[in-house]
């Protein structure tokens, strides 16, 4: 007799310790889970966080008259990200048609890659040193390559492209040789006082996907 009590105390004890156990496991799971959506939350809300940011910075460029300071501050701000940067200086407007006379402006290799992009802009008036005005003229782009060179067309105050950016082995092409936005004398040259308009670039959603900068004064 004192046996089979022996043996009902032991299987009380390993039914309290299974029940222990399960009841820690459960306690376990549960605070593994809610951490784990509290995390997804709150990776979920940066990145929402992130996005507006971003388009808030992209309302100081929205049909808005800047100097060249803060042209070279959006690629700073930019460089590296899914936006597409399009300078377009006086030099270029210059030799709308004669791209070869814009000083030191590196048309050797692949464009977007190791040469100059050129992006065709049309809809936005520009105006050259002697006065003349021009609705279609180019821009050299910067950061993320834009896919169709003759894209950017201005409609409802943006210019819009139909098109996507180009892609590299599944990625994203940039272009950042931007060492001529400081080196005096070159076409790609950004005078700190001058004035640019500078105007969104979107997708055909809608959607922000850059900024373009015309030059309309010199310091």
């Amino acid at each position: 007799m004192a046996g089979m009590g022996d043996e009902s105390i032991d299987l009380s004890k390993l039914g309290t310790a299974l029940f222990a156990f399960g009841f820690v496991l459960v306690i376990g799971l549960t605070i593994f889970t809610v951490g784990k959506s509290i995390t997804n939350s709150g990776a979920d809300k940066v990145t929402t966080q992130l996005n507006t940011v971003e388009q808030s910075e992209f309302e100081d460029y929205d049909q808005q008259t800047v100097l060249g300071t803060k042209v070279k501050a959006a690629y700073s701000n930019f460089e590296g990200k899914p936006f597409a940067i399009v300078v377009t200086t006086r030099s270029m407007i210059d030799n709308e048609g004669t791209i070869g006379q814009c000083p030191e402006l590196d048309t050797t290799g692949t464009p977007g890659k190791d040469a100059i992009r050129q992006i065709y802009l049309e809809g936005l008036t520009a105006v050259n040193s002697k006065g003349n005005p021009f609705v279609k003229y180019w821009g050299v782009n910067y950061n993320a390559v834009l896919k169709d060179p003759n894209s950017l067309k201005m409609d409802n105050g943006a210019f819009v492209t139909q098109d996507t950016f180009v892609m590299d082995n599944g990625s994203i092409q940039y272009y950042n040789q931007v060492s001529n936005m400081r080196k005096q004398g070159t076409a790609e040259f950004i005078p700190t006082g001058a004035k640019y308009m500078s105007t969104l670039i979107k997708d055909s959603t809608g959607s922000t996907c850059g900024v373009v900068f015309v030059q309309t004064s010199s310091n």
